[in-house]
């Protein structure tokens, strides 16, 4: 996690991301959550780079905007059954809102998404009739099978 001190700032992040990279590999981490408090229309406005992972930015991320709730939690500027409201992917042009609220103990994030892309996988079938075939040979049809993807 990083605090930004403004939006702006946060806005004007031009992260190295070998460097980004490097850094995550050191501390065995995913990468960096940058936010800051200081934002009238949401608890938090955030960046996420993940370049480790071949992620430069992510738009939404749920698992780390539910970390930053119970930091906020521990810091002070999250109570528990607050309704948290975080925005994520402004700088990429694909604004998200993730909601979270903590209560007891548990976290629960949520939100809504836009499908950016949609495709179906399908099987194929083979059938054999009539045929006697080694397990081996049988073995090998099947995994072929299963392994051709059409889109």
């Amino acid at each position: 996690m990083r605090l930004c001190a403004s939006c702006a700032t946060e806005d004007a992040i031009a992260p190295d991301f070998p460097a980004l990279s490097d850094l995550s590999a050191h501390y065995e981490v995913v990468g960096v959550h940058a936010f800051t408090t200081n934002c009238s229309d949401a608890t938090c406005h955030v960046r996420n780079f993940a370049p480790l992972y071949d992620i430069d930015e992510e738009a939404a991320t749920g698992t780390s905007n539910g970390a930053l709730t119970y930091y906020g939690k521990l810091n002070g500027f999250v109570k528990d059954g607050d309704d948290c409201k975080f925005i994520q992917g402004e700088k990429m042009g694909r604004p998200s809102e993730i909601r979270s609220k903590i209560r007891d103990g548990k976290i629960m994030v949520g939100g809504d998404a836009v499908i950016l892309l949609s495709r179906s996988l399908y099987r194929p079938s083979i059938s054999v009739k009539n045929t006697s075939l080694s397990a081996p040979t049988a073995l090998a049809m099947a995994q072929a099978a299963s392994s051709a993807l059409i889109l």
